[in-house]
C-alpha cells in the first residue's frame, strides 16, 4: 500500500497485533435482528522506512468473517484450553486480507457476559485501568475466543479467483458472481461508525422503497436490539446517501442525458420543513417539488433520476438540464422532452434554446387528454355505453358500425345526442392510437429496444396513426365550433393565442388540453423513441408519493436530497430487475476499493471514508466582515472525498450487465 513517509507504494508487514477491537451493529437473519460484530484494527509496518499504520476494517473490500455456531461461548478456562490448539478451519490471512470481522451473533448473551466477567485482569489493581481499557481487554478476549474456537466457521467476501471484472477504459469492478454481500455487509460502513453497511442498506430501502418514516425505521430496529439514539440513526441514513449514493445518482443523470434522444419528466409536491419555514417567512408557498427524469421505452439504458427543489419554476427545469445536457465534446443527445401540460417545461426549453443554443422539442402526453375525457364519460354514464359498443370478441375497428347500430335503437336515440356521439368518437380515436402502438409492441414480444421494432413502429404510425390523429383534431375543432362556450381565448405575453377552459363545462379541460398542445401531441409521428404517454415518469414517482403519504414531510434539506438519491437508486434497480440490497452492498464495496486505488497512487486518504456531516465555512458578509456559516451536506460548497471517486460502471444497469455477461453458468 502507499506509504506516506516514503511517498510511494511499499510492501508492508502485518505485525499480527490487534491494536484495538471495535464493535459495530449489523442486521442478521430473516427477521433483521440487530447483532454485534467485533472487528480488529491491526498494525502494519513499512518494510522500507519502518513507519507503522493502522489497518481499519472500514477501509477494505476483502473481508473475512468468522461466525461461532455454538449455542454459547464456553467458560473462560475452557476457552483458553481450547485456544492452545490451532484449528485448521480458521487461519490468519492478514497478508492478503487485512480485515478480520468476527461475529458473536449466535452466542448466548448471558453466557458471553459471564465469560467476560470471569476474565482475570492482567494487573493487580484493576481500578487503575480506565473503562475503555477494560472494554478493550474484554473485547480482545472475546475476539480470540470466537476466532480460535473449533466450532467457528470463516467466510470471505471476495473469491480467490476472478474477483474483479476488467473492461477497457474503466477501472476494475468487483465480480458480481462470487462476491459475498452478506459477509461484506457486516463490515463498518464508515471509519469510527458503529453501523454496518448491511444495516445502512436495509434502513435505506425501508425508508425509500417501503415508504417507512425514519422514526418508524428506528422504532423497528430499536425493538430488535438497536442501542443507539434516534438522531444517530436518522442522521446516518442521510449521510450514507450523501457518501455512497450521490455520486452514482449524478452519473445516472449524465448517462440519461448523454445516451437518450427522448427524456420523460414529471414532478410532484413534497414538504421539506426546513425549506417550508424559510419560504413561509418570505411569504411564499411552503411546498417543495420532487422531480423525476426517465429514459424512453426504446432506450437500451433504463434509468430514473430524482431531485428535490424548493420550487416548481421554469428555472428548476433549466437548472436540471443545462449542467449535464452537453457531453465532453459539446454534443447534445437529447432531442425531445416528453412531459405533461405544465408550462414550466416550455419556458425552460425556450430559454435553453435561446441562451444555451440547445434546440429541444417539446412533446406532450396523450394520456392526460384521454384521462380528462374518461372522467367526463364516466360521470355522464357514457363510459358504459362505450363498453357496449366494443364488446369482448369484436374487432376494435368495428366501433363506427356498432355506434350507428346502437344509435338507431330506442335506447340510443334517447341517450346519444350529437355532442355525446362526438365525445365518444374523440375518445375512441385516442384509444385507437394506443391500440396501434400496443399491437406493434406485442408483435415484438414487448422488446422495444431493437431497430426492427423502431422500423415497424414508424411504419405503423405513418400508415395508421397519422390519418387517425388528423381526424382526431378535426373532430375536436368541430365539437368546439358547435359549442363555442367551451373555450375562453386569451393572448399570452409573447403574442400567442391560448385557449383556457370553461369550468362550467366538464369536458372543456380535456379538449382544451388537446387543442392547445396539438403540435406537441402530433410530434410522436417524427420518431419511434417518443411514446404517446409520459406515464413512465408518473409510475416512477409512485414510490415517492406513497412515501410522502406515509411520512407527510421530511425534516431537513439533507433529508430531502437523500430521499431523492434513494429514489434514484431504488427505481433504477427496479427498472433493471436488480435486488436493491445486494446492489447497494456491492456498490459500497466498489467505492471502498476505488478509494484504496486512489490511496495507492497517493491521491487519496483512507480518512476520506469518514461519515459526511454539515460543515462550517467562512463567508464574507455584505458589510465586508467575515463570519462562519453552517452549510448542509448537499450544499455544492461542501465537497467531500467521496466526490473524487470515479463511479463509472457502478450504476444498477451496469450491475445488471455484469450479471448477464459474466454469468459462469453460460
Amino acid at each position: 500500500m502507499f506509504c506516506e513517509e516514503c511517498c510511494c507504494q511499499r510492501d508492508f508487514k502485518n505485525l499480527k497485533k490487534n491494536k484495538r477491537v471495535n464493535e459495530s451493529l449489523t442486521v442478521d437473519g430473516s427477521l433483521q435482528s440487530i447483532r454485534k460484530v467485533l472487528s480488529s484494527v491491526q498494525l502494519v509496518r513499512c518494510c522500507t522506512c519502518g513507519a507503522q499504520y493502522e489497518i481499519n476494517p472500514a477501509e477494505y473490500t476483502q473481508v473475512e468473517f468468522t461466525r461461532n455456531y455454538n449455542s454459547r461461548i464456553e467458560s473462560s478456562e475452557q476457552t483458553q484450553n481450547a485456544s492452545g490448539t490451532k484449528s485448521g478451519a480458521v487461519q490468519n490471512t492478514t497478508k492478503t486480507r487485512p480485515e478480520h470481522v468476527q461475529d458473536a451473533s449466535n452466542t448466548d448473551e448471558t453466557a458471553i457476559k459471564s465469560a467476560l466477567d470471569n476474565i482475570p485482569d492482567s494487573v493487580s489493581d484493576a481500578g487503575q485501568i480506565s473503562n475503555s481499557a477494560k472494554v478493550q481487554r474484554k473485547r480482545k478476549e472475546l475476539y480470540r475466543q470466537i476466532k480460535q474456537d473449533h466450532f467457528s466457521v470463516t467466510d470471505n467476501s471476495l473469491p480467490a479467483k476472478n474477483a474483479f471484472i476488467q473492461e477497457a477504459g474503466r477501472l476494475p469492478v468487483i465480480n458480481t458472481f462470487g462476491f459475498n454481500a452478506e459477509v461484506f455487509g457486516h463490515a463498518p460502513a464508515f471509519l469510527k461508525s458503529k453501523l454496518s453497511t448491511a444495516l445502512f442498506a436495509v434502513c435505506g430501502t425501508q425508508f425509500s422503497q417501503l415508504g417507512a418514516p425514519k422514526n418508524r425505521v428506528f422504532c423497528y430496529f430499536e425493538g430488535n436490539g438497536f442501542e443507539l439514539g434516534r438522531e444517530h440513526l436518522t442522521g446516518s441514513i442521510n449521510a450514507f446517501a450523501r457518501a455512497y449514493l450521490h455520486a452514482v445518482t449524478k452519473q445516472i443523470k449524465k448517462d440519461i442525458l448523454h445516451h437518450c434522444p427522448v427524456i420523460i419528466m414529471d414532478e410532484s409536491t413534497l414538504r421539506v420543513n426546513e425549506t417550508a419555514r424559510e419560504k413561509k417567512a418570505a411569504g411564499k408557498s411552503i411546498k417543495s417539488q420532487i422531480w423525476t427524469m426517465n429514459t424512453s421505452w426504446t432506450s437500451e439504458l433504463q434509468a430514473s433520476w430524482f431531485r428535490v427543489s424548493p420550487s416548481r419554476s421554469a428555472d428548476e427545469v433549466i437548472d436540471i438540464l443545462k449542467s449535464d445536457l452537453k457531453d465532453e465534446d459539446g454534443n447534445v443527445a437529447v432531442k425531445y422532452l416528453l412531459s405533461d401540460g405544465y408550462a414550466g417545461y416550455d419556458a425552460g426549453i425556450k430559454e435553453l434554446n435561446q441562451i444555451e443554443g440547445v434546440f429541444l422539442k417539446s412533446c406532450r402526453c396523450m394520456t392526460h387528454g384521454r384521462r380528462g375525457l374518461w372522467k367526463n364519460l364516466r360521470s355522464n354514464g357514457l363510459l358504459d355505453i362505450y363498453g357496449q359498443l366494443l364488446p369482448e370478441g369484436t374487432s376494435f375497428f368495428d366501433f363506427k358500425d356498432n355506434l350507428e347500430k346502437f344509435r338507431n335503437t330506442r335506447k340510443g336515440k334517447k341517450l346519444l345526442t350529437d355532442n355525446n356521439v362526438s365525445l365518444l368518437t374523440i375518445f375512441y380515436l385516442i384509444n385507437a392510437l394506443f391500440v396501434i402502438e400496443s399491437s406493434v409492441v406485442r408483435k415484438h414480444g414487448y422488446i422495444c429496444t431493437t431497430e426492427e421494432f423502431k422500423r415497424d413502429l414508424i411504419a405503423a404510425r405513418n400508415r395508421y396513426s397519422r390519418p387517425i390523429v388528423e381526424t382526431l383534431f378535426d373532430n375536436i375543432r368541430q365539437y368546439i365550433a358547435a359549442n363555442p362556450k367551451l373555450i375562453v381565448p386569451r393572448v399570452s405575453m409573447d403574442g400567442c393565442i391560448r385557449f383556457n377552459k370553461n369550468n362550467r363545462y366538464p369536458e372543456s379541460a380535456a379538449l382544451i388540453y388537446l387543442l392547445n398542445f396539438e403540435t406537441e401531441l402530433k410530434r410522436f409521428i417524427e420518431s419511434a423513441d417518443i411514446e404517446l404517454s409520459s406515464s413512465k415518469a408518473e409510475r416512477s414517482l409512485k414510490l415517492g408519493i406513497c412515501a410522502r403519504k406515509s411520512f407527510m414531510f421530511l425534516t431537513s434539506e439533507d433529508g430531502g436530497q437523500a430521499f431523492a438519491d434513494y429514489q434514484t437508486i431504488i427505481n433504477t434497480c427496479i427498472l433493471n430487475r436488480v435486488p436493491p440490497l445486494s446492489y447497494i452492498i456491492w456498490l459500497v464495496a466498489n467505492i471502498k476499493y476505488r478509494t484504496q486505488l486512489l490511496e495507492r497512487e497517493g491521491r487519496g486518504c483512507a480518512m476520506g471514508l469518514t461519515m459526511p456531516k454539515k460543515e462550517k465555512i467562512v463567508v464574507k458578509l455584505p458589510d465586508g466582515t467575515m463570519a462562519k456559516e453552517l452549510i448542509s451536506m448537499y450544499d455544492k460548497r461542501n465537497i467531500i472525498d467521496f466526490d473524487n471517486i470515479d463511479v463509472k460502471g457502478l450504476a444498477p444497469y451496469d450491475y445488471r450487465r455484469y450479471l448477464d455477461e459474466h454469468n459462469p453458468r453460460l
